[in-house]
């Protein structure tokens, strides 16, 4: 007969109590041979199994928080709107946290006894981020507790595992070995070298101090280096070598100037995508992308440079950078830092937006408050100290920088007032925006903005008395050029058309006048490129090589091949082919047909001259032109050497490719009038 028997469970059998006491090895039996061979059997006995411990239910204390997390949201939910802010109250730029309601406050309802932070900077691993208001810092709390108690540290709010950096920095091959791109030992220190010396001066967005050590690192155990801060280096040497000349680079490095910045852009480009900088994010990273955006500049269409300009505000944004970190509660030295690079990016994010012809301010976030840096030295911040250090008086490493950015907030609050601008871009033409003003209304304008350009030129002395002393190196020197470039032109400007010495006799027309604002403009510009270059920081200033205005420029010779204005404009654009290896290439990559103009308006002067009996010295970039019409061939040794290299390595056009089909098209016969130049611009909208 079958039995069907519920089937036995077998508990684990412990060591008895004497030996668990005693420490020693027992084989389970009752009695156990340790407690025979020593005379106790008969008080051998099992030993008592520890208390079961109680469950750990994280699920009731998921519910729990998520209970807390919908209290909030329905608390916030149901607040009435608040009124707005005035203005002045919105830009005061104080972060202050929640205080208690005070007795006899007139509060209807309880509030608790503490207060939550309005704002909370979140550091990960590989991402820095800011919680904004009461509400998400709030939230983020309850949110960091729940992942806690699932013991995890993957899941965040954007739990995406993708990349999508290579959207960006696309054309890098994933099987590149960075390694294989660093430089040798001893150029590291040449570059570092270079590095401080021509490119820190002006920017002052790293802490030398700081980031020496992991150069130094770098000669020797590159594989020890993370990845973001291989970006870091990777942007450095590429400023490095910008600096350079390209005898110089080959003379120091043994290579191209332009190998050395395919070599180092890829190495930049590869480090970044594979931290996935769009996604994580921290200051070192901050730092890459934005040397990397200044190595751009030559390489890349001015329009999708500042697209970059606005991808790196867009994260300095979410890092929390246009707050200031005072009142965040960051230590001093990270506070300070911010400040350098939250100044930077946005000052070159609107200097890059006028370059593609938008003269509005960047668009900020509203209610940034991040402070101006301070007037100090890398030597006076330490990452480990407590106290804010006391800014100094008198010149510093900080000096080209604060007058730089001082300069830029002047000038964004007087292109702010978009009415006001379009009232003297009219009144400089000698009209109103409406067509129906007079004279005196005209007057008015021009005098008022003559006043807030005077007023800001007095700033920036008052700036340089306090901060710049040419004996304190070459970028107190440059400070003077920088002013110079940017108010030089300014106040002619905005002198009334019938006031200036050449009305009646060159100056007819409001197209006149602009015509002579242009050629002081580049005047100015060759100035400040001249004393730049002279110092070894012209680098900075490729930014600022505004292209319409050159080609405008060029377009208006053929219309006024003599005069002194013509004589001027002339000597202007010898210098500029001069100062500049490449400004053709600039040209006529993105306006290909304003090329041909400069021959064209060469054709119309020189038969000037002759027909007048005046002698005719022809520039050398003429002649390098004409010879390549006459063989119709692209010969490289008759133009310009390029100073830049496309970004990718595969990228083999040069500036003679282009210059070969301009040639093709050139006609001497054909004028450019001033009502052409307007149609061409509105072509050149239409094509951009």
């Amino acid at each position: 007969m079958n039995h069907l028997t519920a089937p036995r469970g077998y508990s684990r059998v412990l060591a008895c109590a004497l030996c668990q006491q005693r420490k020693v090895k027992c084989d389970r039996q009752i009695p156990c041979a340790t407690c025979t061979k020593a005379g106790v059997g008969a008080s051998c006995v099992p030993s008592t199994p520890a208390p079961v411990r109680r469950r750990r239910r994280p699920a009731q204390d998921l519910r729990r928080r998520l209970a807390r997390c919908e209290e909030l949201l329905l608390q916030h939910a149901n607040q009435p709107p608040e009124s707005p802010p005035l203005p002045s109250q919105q830009f005061e730029g104080q972060l202050l946290e929640a205080q208690p309601e005070t007795p006899g406050s007139g509060s209807a309802s309880p509030r608790p006894s503490y207060a939550r932070p309005a704002h909370i900077v979140v550091k990960d691993e590989n991402r820095t981020r800011l919680m904004d208001g009461h509400l998400m810092a709030s939230l983020y709390e309850e949110l960091q507790n729940m992942r806690d108690i699932v013991e995890t540290e993957a899941v965040t709010l954007d739990g995406r595992d993708d990349s999508d950096a290579d959207l960006l920095l696309s054309g890098v091959d994933p099987s590149i070995n960075v390694q294989d791109l660093q430089p040798d030992p001893v150029h590291v220190f040449r570059l570092w070298q270079l590095y401080l010396d021509r490119v820190n001066p002006l920017t002052k967005i790293i802490h030398v101090p700081t980031l020496q050590p992991i150069v130094l690192e770098a000669t020797t155990n590159i594989e020890a280096i993370p990845v973001h801060q291989q970006a870091l280096l990777f942007s450095i040497y590429l400023m490095a070598i910008m600096s350079t000349s390209a005898d110089e680079c080959v003379q120091m490095f043994g290579i191209s100037k332009e190998e050395a910045m395919r070599r180092y852009t890829l190495g930049a480009k590869a480090s970044l995508i594979k931290f996935n900088f769009l996604k994580n994010e921290n200051m070192e990273i901050l730092q890459a992308l934005l040397l990397f955006q200044f190595s751009l500049h030559g390489r890349c269409d001015r329009y999708a440079l500042w697209i970059i300009s606005g991808i790196i505000l867009r994260i300095a944004h979410k890092m929390g950078y246009h707050r200031d970190g005072e009142a965040l509660g960051l230590t001093p030295f990270e506070t300070e830092m911010r400040r350098r690079l939250w100044w930077q990016v946005m000052s070159r994010d609107s200097t890059q937006g006028a370059v593609s012809g938008i003269m509005s301010p960047s668009m900020l976030p509203v209610g940034w408050d991040c402070k101006e840096p301070a007037n100090l030295n890398d030597a006076d911040l330490f990452p480990s100290s407590t106290e804010s250090p006391r800014p100094r008086e008198g010149p510093t490493e900080m000096g080209f920088c604060l007058i730089f950015h001082r300069a830029h907030k002047l000038m964004a609050e007087i292109l702010a007032d978009r009415q006001a601008m379009r009232g003297v871009e009219a009144a400089i033409l000698g009209q109103t925006p409406d067509g129906k003003g007079t004279p005196g209304e005209i007057q008015w304008t021009l005098a008022r903005f003559r006043d807030l350009a005077i007023s800001i030129d007095a700033e920036l002395k008052s700036l340089e008395s306090r901060y710049i002393d040419t004996k304190a190196g070459n970028a107190h020197v440059a400070v003077h050029g920088l002013r110079f470039m940017m108010l030089g032109s300014l106040l002619p400007s905005l002198t009334p058309i019938e006031e200036q010495p050449e009305w009646g006799v060159e100056i007819l027309t409001p197209e006149d006048n602009v015509f002579k604002m242009l050629v002081i403009s580049h005047e100015h510009a060759c100035d400040a490129y001249g004393l730049l270059k002279s110092l070894r920081f012209e680098w900075w200033l490729d930014p600022h090589f505004q292209t319409e205005c050159f080609a405008a420029l060029v377009a208006q010779l053929c219309n006024r091949p003599t005069g002194s204005l013509s004589e001027r404009a002339w000597k202007v654009l010898t210098r500029t082919f001069e100062q500049r290896p490449d400004p053709l290439k600039i040209l006529t990559q993105e306006h290909k047909s304003y090329a041909q103009y400069i021959l064209k308006g060469w054709d119309a002067r020189e038969r000037a001259l002759v027909e007048s009996g005046q002698p005719v010295d022809r520039p050398a970039f003429i002649e390098r032109l004409q010879m390549a019409v006459s063989t119709a061939e692209r010969p490289e040794e008759l133009l310009p050497t390029p100073a830049s290299i496309e970004i990718e390595s595969n990228a083999t056009s040069s500036q003679l490719d282009d210059l070969g089909a301009l040639l093709e098209g050139y006609d001497p016969s054909e004028v450019m009038t001033w009502s052409s130049w307007g149609d061409f611009s509105v072509a050149a909208d239409d094509q951009s």
